[in-house]
């Protein structure tokens, strides 16, 4: 493990099976393979040991505090265009385009919601 200051947003996977989102200027302690990546193309920097580290994913910890309108559920119009992005692609398993705006991951969110919904019962 290395501590590393992130000097940009990111997604990142510490384990190769979870996503989590890293925010710019927060420490965190992250393996040695994906502190090499972050480091290598620029995107955080190592920093010493005794350096304060913060906890990772905001989209993680409010939908499990279900700050949203339904728990469980995040109230994703109040998240950032990274924390949309981690949840998309954590609880979701949805690949969205890097490029994309806030109101379409926001959108892209709402349709995979529904659709995993259960089809109303015909009448």
């Amino acid at each position: 493990m290395r501590k590393m200051k992130m000097l940009s947003d990111q997604l990142g996977s510490p384990d190769g099976a979870h996503v989590v989102a890293y925010e710019k200027g927060c420490t965190y302690a992250v393996p040695d393979p994906l502190a090499e990546i972050f480091e290598k193309e620029g995107w955080a920097k190592e920093v010493a040991d005794d350096a304060a580290t913060e906890t990772p994913a905001r989209a993680e910890r409010l939908n499990k505090e279900g700050a949203g309108d339904k728990p469980g559920k995040p109230a994703l119009k109040s998240m950032n265009k990274t924390d949309l992005r981690a949840f998309a692609m954590s609880e979701l398993s949805l690949d969205l385009p890097a490029d994309m705006t806030k109101a379409a991951i926001v959108a892209a969110i709402e349709r995979a919601r529904a659709a995993s919904q259960p089809a109303a019962a015909a009448s």
